[in-house]
């Protein structure tokens, strides 16, 4: 309130909030200017007349009483209530299983790939190197091979390169063959020209 307005409490004990709210939007229509102080009103001593009408009128209305939704009827006498019956609901198809293979479930682990032999891959060098270069080669790959199939066969499952290991093997049983035949015929032509040179002298 301005300094040198001399003014006057009114007390609006008794309302409700809604009443309250009615009351203040009421006196700002009119122009009266008010200060809430809690149950009190502080206004001008002027209004004081109009201000405790106000609230007379307003104590004396009835606040209205909220609106309620009406609630189901209730049933019959001699009658069942049922619940109406819905169509069954349509379920998706089931997707894949999860999770998917190969995945690790609860609280195990996914088996580790198996580990190649070691033994067998350089068989399969070995052999290939017989054939092409050197037969002595072909030798170190039979022994390779022949020790690569002994490992796996003891490591339980746990190791690979059984395939290349007897690929090795073979190869290089064939391989020794083969150059122990070209050194055979060599033998034979060297002894041959000995015994043609022999007789012909």
């Amino acid at each position: 309130m301005p300094e040198g307005v001399f003014t006057i409490t009114v007390s609006t004990a008794g309302l409700a909030p809604q009443q309250r709210q009615e009351l203040d939007s009421q006196l700002r229509s009119e122009g009266i200017p008010t200060t809430w102080l809690g149950d009190l009103i502080q206004v001008d001593q002027a209004f004081e007349a109009r201000v405790e009408g106000l609230v007379s009128t307003a104590r004396a209305a009835t606040p209205a009483a909220p609106v309620t939704a009406p609630g189901p009827a209730p049933a019959p006498t001699g009658f069942v209530a049922t619940a109406p019956a819905y169509p069954a609901p349509a379920y998706p198809a089931p997707g894949p299983a999860y999770p998917p293979a190969g995945y690790p479930t609860g609280y195990g682990y996914a088996a580790a790939p198996l580990a190649t032999n070691s033994n067998a891959t350089t068989s399969l060098v070995l052999a290939i190197i017989g054939w092409v270069a050197c037969p002595i080669a072909s030798i170190f790959g039979v022994v390779y091979g022949r020790r690569a199939l002994d490992e796996i066969a003891d490591s339980g499952g746990t190791q690979s390169g059984e395939g290349m290991a007897k690929f090795g093997l073979i190869a290089s049983w064939i391989s020794i063959g083969l150059w122990g035949l070209v050194m055979l015929g060599f033998i034979v032509m060297f002894v041959l020209i000995a015994i043609i040179g022999a007789a012909s002298s």
